[in-house]
């Protein structure tokens, strides 16, 4: 392997239009849920291991530790957050209430960083591999980034190390690109995909399991500052999130067993009283017990609050709440009712007709809640 500096007429295919990538922004989890391998390639196995990636940090310390896998429940005669190494994998098989992956998660995309500004801090030939050209970088106290050339490009295992990478190419399908140090969201905090996390003026205080079978997730929010008016509670939600409806709740509440203190009640949807004003969804009870947030709660308007659709004077009491934000449904705004997230659907996203773009009713009482709004 060697250093190399290209003339200007092989670098020009780096010089094409490019999108954007932040190499400091985490990579999703490479974790799965449902799988696991022949119990007959068990490495060993460890108890009292709080976190998948707990599990995972246990693998990666061990030699000889290829995979492993977690156990959220109890499984037979395992307990529950027991740890199990594995020394091979082979074909992937089905159970129930675990979560696997491999000793480390690789921060790769497919693509290459774009030459601009000086940005190449040096070129390596006859790299051999995408991992040597990780280490390279990450012997390399400027490098951000590298774009590792795979067999078939034309500058075939050639290594490009990055001090910046503010424009990305995904064209090059033989490009591979990654980050000197591996950063991952948790498990829990990867929806669809991608990291999820509140908006950018709150902290996130806690994610509600994946319900298996729905897409839609739920995570509270919080604005660590409590500035933030209860009618603009749904600005701490970050896109393609916003304030859980009472149904979403209830459905996407099972195994969150988390409790907050009384004085960060968790609020969602805004809905408007029958006769006059708004209200937000909430947990708050009368004690000042924590709430928990795995119990179902019945449709209320507890909080008061304003919305475009139901004006009041009341809106900017109780900075203190905590914002319920799920994720938009797909199938929200189709024009049919699906359970069991849904108990309107008027073929809209409005939220100035009498279905909510939460496909709830905007004014419960209307439609059979016995509950005061």
């Amino acid at each position: 392997m060697s250093a190399l500096f290209l003339p200007a007429w092989l670098l020009f295919p780096l010089m094409v239009p490019a999108l954007s990538w932040d190499p400091s922004v985490p990579f999703p989890s490479c974790l799965v849920e449902g799988i696991s391998w022949d119990p007959s390639n068990v490495l060993d196995l460890v108890t009292v291991i709080e976190s998948p990636e707990s599990c995972q940090s246990e693998c990666s310390s061990v030699a000889d530790c290829v995979a492993f896998t977690w156990l959220s429940e109890n499984s037979g005669l395992l307990a529950a957050h027991s740890c199990v190494l594995f020394s091979q994998t082979g074909e992937d098989l089905p159970f129930e209430n675990v979560i696997s992956g491999p000793r480390e998660c690789s921060c790769y995309v497919t693509g290459e960083c774009k030459s601009a500004d000086g940005n190449i801090i040096e070129v390596v030939t006859d790299t051999t591999d995408v991992k040597e050209c990780n280490n390279l970088c990450a012997a390399e106290a400027e490098c951000v980034a590298f774009t590792f050339m795979g067999e078939e490009h034309p500058l075939a295992n050639i290594c490009f190390l990055f001090s910046s990478c503010l424009e990305f190419d995904e064209d090059c399908l033989e490009c591979t690109t990654g980050v000197p140090a591996c950063q991952t969201c948790n498990y829990e905090a990867t929806i669809d995909g991608a990291c999820a996390a509140c908006g950018s003026k709150a902290t996130t205080l806690s994610y509600a399991p994946a319900i298996p079978g729905l897409s839609s997730r739920m995570m509270l929010c919080d604005d660590p500052l409590d500035q933030t008016c209860e009618r603009d509670l749904g600005t701490l939600c970050s896109t393609g999130f916003h304030l859980c409806s009472y149904l979403e709740f209830n459905v996407l509440n099972e195994k969150w067993d988390v409790s907050v203190p009384k004085n960060q009640s968790p609020a969602g949807e805004i809905y408007c009283r029958l006769n006059g004003g708004a209200g937000h969804f909430s947990l708050a009870h009368a004690s000042n017990a924590p709430i928990s947030l795995n119990l179902d709660q019945e449709n209320n308007c507890a909080f008061g609050s304003s919305r475009p659709q139901c004006p009041t004077s009341y809106g900017c009491a109780d900075k203190f709440l905590t914002a319920l934000c799920c994720s938009d449904n797909p199938d929200c705004g189709n024009g049919v009712v699906e359970d069991p997230l849904e108990e309107c659907d008027d073929g809209n996203t409005s939220d100035d007709d009498d279905c909510l773009s939460s496909c709830t009713w905007r004014v419960p009482n209307e439609h059979g809640s016995s509950e005061h709004c």
